[in-house]
């Protein structure tokens, strides 16, 4: 609509200026080498018009003509560009295809055609490979065009063949000359961590933060962990406490952070300052580690006056169910039956317990002489999935991802570095006992909420076999440990 009214407007003040000079002629007398001419302004404003259109025209008229060689040259560059992009598209295709000729004629070809060499020297490098010379990939990171190219295919050539060694010299390389690189920065962490090089890996991991290779969300968590691997391998107990002690502070939900700390105390012989450091780590996040750890503070004492001492870390955190659970353990080894049956009471009476609870239940029940509900117990136990993994004990799913007796768990088929997220798990049918017989599957109409409401609370599910109850272990982002014990396991 703008230039409509622009254009209207343009048009009418040409108009005007037309008819304000036809009524406004004048007179131009030009006497020029004998010549007179004698016409109107109108007349010398059209003349000059017409002119500047002319030599316009002729102007650009011989710009195209001396242009031509120009032209055609940028003309034949543009197609050879063409060209050469669609034998390296060719060529790559062969390279994923594994025909090796036909990837080595469409490197020769795309050579003779393009300008980017560091492309071309790839495609050659990989059609040679395919071909059965391998070694033309160690000209690459010669040329500063193709070097981080270079370092990523001699990485993924040496992590392929399990030398470890080499790929970690080339990620390093790779990351100390291209910062912003974060496969580098990823590579040479994992690395350092899986040769137990945490000093190094802590370098690496704060050059990393620093140029954004690493996402600040996981970082505090991760800081946290590679200081307490070196906490929990000083010789000296105080370097081992300002360690942890760090550790601690960036993430003091991170459990085995606490456990070194308070390890290291106790070797310092500060057992009141260890028992300051469980109860405020109980607060935050109760673990079945830490009420270990609260146990063994004061080894040897009364069984009475242990169970007091449980009640005052119970009080920490009462409304936790780790914190029953411990007072209930500390009471049924003091023999205080009646106390661990009624502070298990509201633990128990869920539709599926904890295995710790069931088996401690089964326990009361024995005493009691109910041998039958202690069975039933047992049998609850044994088909409860395990969520609460004991760190000292190879706890492993189908991945491999196990929980070793160092504090920074890995995987041990890749070597990368895990981390833990205690979380509910969600539910889960449970698996049949060979040799059981097992009750009719319910219509498919009524769902899995009918099912449920047709059992009663006190009837047992059907029994998994103990040895399968493992955590679930899943890829996922690493998140804050938040007291409920089941573990998530992410490999990074």
């Amino acid at each position: 609509m703008m230039r409509v009214i622009a254009y209207i407007l343009g048009l009418g003040l040409f108009i005007a200026g037309a008819v304000w000079l036809a009524n406004r002629p004048g007179a131009v007398t030009v006497d020029w080498l004998g010549w007179r001419v004698e016409t109107t302004v109108p007349v010398i404003i059209f003349l000059g018009a017409l002119m500047t259109a002319v030599f316009w025209l002729l102007g650009r008229f011989l710009q195209g003509v001396a242009g031509l060689p120009a032209g055609f040259g940028q003309w034949r560059r543009r197609r050879r560009l063409t060209r050469g992009l669609k034998a390296l598209v060719d060529g790559f295709s062969a390279v994923a295809a594994g025909d090796g000729p036909r990837a080595q004629k469409a490197a020769g070809k795309a050579a003779g055609l393009l300008e980017n060499k560091p492309a071309t020297r790839l495609l050659r490098a990989h059609a040679d490979a395919l071909m059965g010379r391998p070694d033309s990939f160690k000209g690459l990171p010669a040329d500063p065009a193709s070097q981080l190219l270079g370092l990523r295919t001699l990485f993924d050539q040496a992590t392929a063949r399990g030398d470890l060694t080499a790929a970690r010299q080339h990620a390093l390389k790779a990351f100390r000359q291209h910062p912003q690189a974060a496969w580098a920065a990823r590579a040479t962490l994992a690395l350092e961590v899986r040769n137990g090089a945490w000093r190094e890996a802590l370098g690496i991991l704060r050059e990393g933060r620093s140029t954004g290779v690493f996402p600040s969300k996981g970082v505090p968590r991760l800081r946290a962990a590679l200081l307490t691997e070196m906490a929990h391998g000083a010789e000296v107990p105080g370097d081992g406490v300002r360690l942890a002690r760090e550790a601690v502070g960036i993430d003091g939900r991170f459990v085995p952070a606490v456990e070194v700390l308070v390890r290291n105390l106790i070797r310092q012989n500060k057992r009141r300052r260890a028992t300051s450091v469980v109860e405020t780590a109980w607060r935050t996040a109760p673990h079945p580690r830490l009420a270990t750890l609260w146990a063994n503070l004061a080894e040897g004492e009364p069984a009475a006056r242990r169970v007091a001492r449980f009640e005052r870390l119970a009080a920490a955190n009462p409304s936790h169910p780790e914190s029953r659970v411990a007072l209930a353990q500390a009471a049924a080894e003091a023999g205080q039956w009646d106390k661990a049956r009624a502070t298990l009471g509201p633990l128990a009476q869920t539709e599926t317990p904890d295995p710790r609870v069931a088996r401690l239940m089964a326990r009361l029940e024995e005493k009691a002489g109910h041998l039958d509900e202690a069975v039933k117990w047992l049998d609850r136990a044994a088909s409860a999935i395990e969520r609460a993994p004991d760190l000292d004990r190879a706890a492993a799913d189908g991945a491999g991802i196990v929980w070793g007796r160092e504090p920074f768990p890995r995987c041990p088929t890749t070597g990368a570095y895990v981390e833990m997220a205690w979380e509910t798990p969600p539910a889960e049918a449970p698996r049949p006992t060979p040799g059981r017989p097992q009750p009719p599957t319910p219509p498919q109409s009524g769902g899995a909420g009918s099912a449920k409401g047709r059992r009663g609370k006190g009837t047992p599910p059907p029994a998994r076999k103990a040895d399968e109850a493992r955590p679930e272990a899943t890829e996922t982002p690493a998140g804050p440990a938040n007291g409920d014990p089941q573990a998530k396991v992410s490999a990074a």
